[in-house]
């Protein structure tokens, strides 16, 4: 990869959720932590984001977790030349708002996307590397053009939620954020000190025939999620560890294990010249001193595997022939010598605390310790994943942004399982409009 950041791979993450379902009119769900733009939909992609926009807001397609692209806002689509497809609309669909949904709906979106504040977005990134235009061809009818042909642009555009048009241009991107208006089947009633309250949105194309009402509320700490659970005072629990499992169960409760769409991940600095990191050999050296299978086996009790490219096996672009990383601290040592560090060097390593992903700082901190073994010494550093987050959009060459010489990324996969995605989003030297 050149001088871009590397990566280097600890584990593929299973998606651990527990459920106690005993009201049937309403259902209440905890997390680790909201979003941090609250209603707007273009700024992430992960858990526990994903609860609360896809309650909220459709997009044109959606894809299953075999990687099958669905309809959901767009009932069908055509590859009509190399760099343009032709997406048919759902007819009959009304946002929150009253709002009636269409092709002009989906062009603002597109629009927006593609324009300066726009593309700074978590969407915005990928849907302005993607698409060059958009043209209504009539009101329920749209064509999108990409820079290069796209054969899975179906799949690409799963992460595109479509807002009410004439409620974003009105509000903007921020008071529309607190205000938000989609055509999901739930819709706000309002945002609490720790989550939001929402009801059935009864006129939705898909509305809730059971749960009348969805309370989504933040419990930082894992052991709060868990005790909330066993008091009642929750239905779903996200982001509990592998160590939970046996407490809840023992309780009567259910255990859910998903595959993840992502790959849990160390990122180095490694544009910035004269420093350790931007040395391939010593890039190298990082990887063969971590033990990622003793992780997998000790931390992650063997729910997860470890991995060895940014991709999880169910996702498009996995390349079964790539091998794991050897644990080999003596050739890493070499390495560290060859590149002029035989006494290694100190940094830091920024973790985001997030929840969802079960064991997240017990992993880095074994990392840390791996790498210290070889003379990487390396301060591990819990953050804030909102200060994470401003942070990754500063970039690491940004004199207004302290960055450290390692950061904790999850590289997600989803909604599209594509490997490609993570090329237009997570380099430092991203290259945008298809070039």
């Amino acid at each position: 990869m050149g001088k871009k950041m590397n990566i280097f791979y600890r584990a593929l993450i299973i998606f651990l959720l527990l459920i106690n379902f005993c009201n049937a009119k309403e259902l209440r769900v905890t997390v680790p932590d909201m979003p941090v733009f609250k209603g707007n939909p273009f700024t992430g992609l992960g858990s526990p984001t994903i609860y609360t926009w896809s309650a909220l807001f459709d997009a044109l397609t959606w894809v299953d977790k075999e990687g099958s692209v669905k309809p959901s806002l767009a009932t069908k689509w055509k590859n009509i030349d190399p760099n343009t497809w032709r997406f048919h609309l759902r007819s009959n669909v009304i946002f929150h708002n009253k709002e009636p949904f269409n092709s002009k709906a989906v062009l603002t979106t597109i629009n927006w996307l593609k324009s300066e504040p726009g593309k700074i977005t978590t969407t915005g990134k990928d849907i302005d590397a993607i698409i060059e235009s958009a043209k209504i061809i009539s009101p329920h009818i749209i064509e999108i053009r990409t820079y290069n042909p796209d054969a899975i642009l179906p799949a690409n555009i799963s992460e595109m939620h479509i807002p009410a048009p004439n409620s974003w241009k009105e509000l903007g991107a921020e008071k529309f954020a607190l205000s938000p208006s989609g055509t999901g089947p739930f819709k706000i009633i309002n945002w609490t000190e720790n989550g939001v309250k929402m009801n059935v949105f009864s006129d939705s194309w898909r509305p809730s025939k059971n749960i009348k009402y969805l309370t989504i509320f933040e419990v930082p700490e894992r052991i709060g999620r868990v005790q909330a659970l066993l008091s009642n005072q929750t239905d779903i629990a996200i982001g509990l560890a592998y160590d939970d499992i046996e407490i809840i169960e023992d309780a009567g409760y259910k255990t859910m294990l998903e595959p993840a769409p992502l790959v849990s991940a160390l990122q180095f600095v490694s544009i910035r010249p004269n420093e350790p990191f931007s040395d391939k050999r010593v890039r190298i050296a990082a990887n063969l001193a971590v033990n990622r299978n003793l992780i997998a086996q000790t931390i992650l009790k063997n729910i997860a595997i470890p991995a060895n490219q940014p991709a999880a096996n169910h996702s498009y672009g996995f390349n079964p022939q790539i091998k794991n990383y050897p644990f080999d601290p003596h050739r890493a040592k070499i390495l560290l010598d060859e590149a002029g560090y035989p006494n290694g060097f100190k940094g830091r390593m920024e973790v985001a605390i997030e929840a969802t992903v079960p064991a997240a700082l017990e992993t880095q901190i074994q990392v840390a310790s791996d790498l210290r073994k070889i003379g990487i010494k390396l301060d591990v550093i819990p953050i804030q994943f909102a200060s994470w987050l401003r942070k990754w959009y500063g970039g690491p060459l940004s004199k207004s942004v302290d960055f450290p010489e390692m950061f904790s990324l999850n590289i997600v996969l989803g909604p599209q399982l594509d490997v490609g995605r993570i090329f237009r989003t997570h380099s430092c030297e991203k290259k945008i409009n298809g070039n």
